[in-house]
């Protein structure tokens, strides 16, 4: 079965907001986001930590642990609706 569109595209287009918004992440932190975001799309019920460590790689620990450290969500959005 082929990957939808979205799925091979969004990537880019979450690292294209980071770097458009200058939030400044390490890799891993970078990563885990890329991978949050994509969940986010995808997950069909509601979204929680036990959702997210259902549907991830990760574990549920690690999206709390991941949540407890700050995000810049404003500058994050703002980066995406930037042209």
């Amino acid at each position: 079965m082929a990957t939808p569109a979205i799925y091979v595209l969004y990537p880019k287009i979450v690292l294209d907001a980071l770097s458009v918004s200058k939030i400044k992440l390490i890799k891993c932190r970078r990563d885990f986001m890329i991978e949050f975001f994509m969940l986010y799309l995808g997950i069909p019920s509601r979204i929680n930590f036990l959702e997210l460590g259902r549907y991830s790689l990760f574990g549920e620990q690690r999206f709390r642990q991941q949540f407890g450290q700050g995000f810049d969500f404003f500058g994050f959005n703002k980066g995406l609706s930037m042209p």
